[in-house]
């Protein structure tokens, strides 16, 4: 295959450089002869202004835009137009040899010799690259697909678990390929990965434990026509789960025939809260102690594949198991944050399961980290703050106790302090379980059974103190605020309908209350958010904000639904509408009576003329602070005696701040008479020699 010959470039003479150099010299020189021609004619500072925003605009075209359209115009030229093609024309320079009228070849040639020898360019036939391509996208999509499936199909393991069956199918299929990193993609063996989760970057700390609660037997009440034919468990309530040791099929010691082989399981002996350093566990269904019967999964992988076989076949599950959790404790090196993982599977009375998870994020290393400095100085910041606001509160308290005790601020910030210095010892004991925790890492190489749920849960508390102090420090700062006008209104409007809403609030939660305990009593078999009494209170709290779910609660219960729509109608028309008419009522009280209005919001007024003032600007319309005489005992005084007396000063300092804003552009100082005088007896010196004049 032989290309077609392509044409020579067109070139011009070299002359041409010079021409062209000129014609730039010629442009620039033009544009600078009309620059400077309009400069000269617009005026000193106005070509002042205009030569400063010429050159800003100059560097910052060379600095920035031309950068910028060389980058996207290179972008554009390399994208979409097609580049010269870079063949030598060294070929194309020389001339074909051929013969004259009177010459002749010495060799015979086959007349293929001087054809290009160059490969020509073979286009690729359009369908097979229409096709290449839809092949390679269905990849990546089929690709990302199977990556979806497979972060799901851990979380559909564990709804999907219905009963005992499927939870062994779930330890011995999911578990055991997650707790343990398995192989790499070429079968390798994933060495220095000991003690690491499947996913690599999760080391854990000692080894997970799965933990069972059992319910002792006969532990609900039976009609006593049925108590001699059968027997039942009920739910354990903490008081009546299951302490005793048995033997394998939960069988009592004086029940089996082999005591020394079948009692020697320690996964069918109890285990006590002290010995597993755990807490109680609020459940879906139940609340569970922070002992029980335990299975460690360490030691070899076959192992424990082996002996949880073992375990399924002895029967540890059975109709007294009432929860079984599986608890892992972890630590993520990359983003520095401790892991408590709880996967539980709720054993209901009547049979079947209900699992549930909680996967807590932790961060007990503050310092370790690039903020490592940043965090202890705020720290320190917080703690001399608590001193700060400790000292302040008590030497206010004993200043004046009673009126100290009569401010609802004072509560408040009493509360702050307390709370403050209960987030900075509960901050301690956590650097202290820390200390702790690190140390038997250290000691046992992080191989023994460690258990993070303590620390969690002084982490959780001391998070919630601390979103205390920020809601109760964010609504203190009204009180800063009350030099505003408007907040200062605000304020003196929740003064005056404050017992109002005190009597509105009882009736509201009387009723609100009402309608969560009738809610919960409908739904709380079937629904997971009415659950308890709690999540039914925020589940009732957001049907007032307008998040529901009808149809779930229609398909329940349909006598529900019904009262659903008395509870729309009552709580969010005639509750919210009532309470918004007591705030109106005492705001448009406020309005009409000028005495409850706040005057506290001058103090801007005052700042600024100081800032006016020391940065040597002049006043303009007087200090915002009434000079002794204009308020004080006087005023009150004739505030007593006629409410109207008592706003002429206030009239008369308005008529003075106007007439020197107007007439005397802010030059006079109300709050001096001698500068008054002065000013006084200037002007009618002036009059006077008009009048002689």
């Amino acid at each position: 295959m032989t290309c077609s010959p392509r044409k020579k470039k067109c070139t011009l003479p070299w002359w041409f450089q010079i021409i062209a150099w000129l014609l730039v010299v010629a442009c620039i020189g033009v544009s600078v002869f009309f620059l400077w021609a309009y400069g000269i004619t617009f005026g000193n500072d106005k070509t002042t202004k205009w030569v400063t925003s010429l050159v800003t605009s100059f560097f910052s075209s060379i600095l920035l835009v031309q950068p910028i359209k060389v980058f996207l115009m290179a972008i554009f030229l390399s994208v979409v137009c097609k580049a010269e093609p870079d063949d030598d024309d060294a070929d194309e320079d020389e001339e074909d040899p051929s013969l004259r009228y009177d010459e002749q070849w010495i060799h015979e040639t086959d007349g293929n010799r001087w054809k290009d020898k160059k490969l020509g360019y073979r286009p690729m036939n359009r369908a097979a690259l229409e096709a290449a391509r839809e092949k390679r996208m269905r990849e990546v999509k089929m690709w990302d697909v199977m990556k979806e499936i497979a972060s799901y199909v851990l979380y559909l393991w564990v709804l999907l678990v219905q009963d005992t069956d499927k939870f062994w199918q779930w330890v011995h299929g999911v578990v055991m390929d997650e707790v343990r990193a398995q192989n790499w993609y070429n079968g390798d063996a994933p060495w220095g990965l000991r003690g690491f989760m499947n996913d690599r970057v999760n080391r854990i700390l000692g080894y997970p434990i799965m933990r069972q609660i059992r319910v002792v037997n006969d532990s609900c009440t039976l009609p006593w026509q049925a108590r001699n034919f059968t027997h039942c468990a009920g739910l354990s309530n903490v008081i009546h789960e299951e302490r005793r040791d048995f033997c394998v099929f939960w069988k009592l010691r004086s029940e089996v025939a082999d005591p020394i082989t079948n009692c020697s399981w320690d996964e069918f002996k109890f285990n006590t809260a002290e010995d597993l350093q755990g807490l109680p566990i609020v459940g879906m269904l139940d609340v569970y102690s922070g002992g029980g019967y335990v299975i460690r999964l360490k030691g070899r992988e076959s192992e424990i594949r082996d002996r949880l076989q073992q375990l399924q076949h002895l029967e540890w599950f059975d109709a007294h198991t009432r929860a079984v959790m599986l608890e892992i404790y972890t630590y993520n090196a990359q983003v520095n944050l401790f892991g408590v993982l709880r996967v539980m599977a709720e054993m209901l009375p009547g049979g079947g399961l209900k699992p549930s998870w909680r996967f807590d994020g932790i961060r007990l290393l503050q310092y370790h980290t690039g903020f490592g400095l940043f965090v202890l100085v705020c720290e320190i910041l917080y703690v001399i703050f608590a001193l700060y606001f400790t000292y302040r509160a008590f030497r206010a308290c004993c200043k004046s106790t009673r009126a100290y005790l009569r401010s609802y601020w004072s509560y408040a910030e009493m509360g702050t302090v307390l709370v403050a210095w209960t987030a900075v010892g509960l901050y301690l004991y956590r650097v202290f379980l820390t200390k702790d925790v690190l140390q038997r890492v250290q000691d046992t190489y992080g191989n023994e059974y460690i258990r993070l749920q303590y620390v969690a849960l002084v982490d959780e508390i001391l998070g919630y103190l601390i979103a205390a102090l920020t809601f109760v420090g964010t609504i203190m700062f009204l009180k800063l605020l009350r030099f505003n006008k408007r907040i200062g209104v605000l304020s003196s409007t929740m003064k005056q309908c404050w017992d109002d809403l005190i009597g509105y609030a009882i009736v509201f939660y009387g009723v609100f209350i009402a309608f969560c305990l009738m809610f919960y009593l409908f739904f709380f078999r079937e629904l997971e958010e009415w659950r308890n009494f709690v999540t039914a209170f925020e589940t009732c709290s957001s049907m007032m904000l307008g998040k529901f779910q009808f149809d779930s609660m229609k398909n329940t219960n349909v006598v529900a639904a019904i009262f659903f729509f008395f509870f729309a109608i009552i709580m969010s028309i005639i509750m919210l509408n009532l309470l918004l008419t007591i705030i109106i009522r005492a705001f448009e009280a406020v309005k009409r009576d000028v005495a409850k209005q706040s005057n506290e919001y001058e103090i801007l007024d005052f700042i600024w003329g100081r800032f006016r003032t020391f940065i040597g600007m002049p006043l303009h319309g007087g200090s915002a602070v009434a000079p002794e005489g204009r308020g004080g005992a006087g005023g009150a005084e004739m505030a007593k005696e006629d409410p109207g007396a008592a706003q002429f000063p206030i009239k008369v300092d308005r008529m003075l701040e106007y007439i020197n804003r107007i007439y005397f552009d802010g030059s006079l100082d109300l709050d001096s008479k001698e500068g008054l005088k002065k000013k006084s007896r200037n002007i009618s010196g002036r009059n006077t020699g008009h009048i002689r004049e």
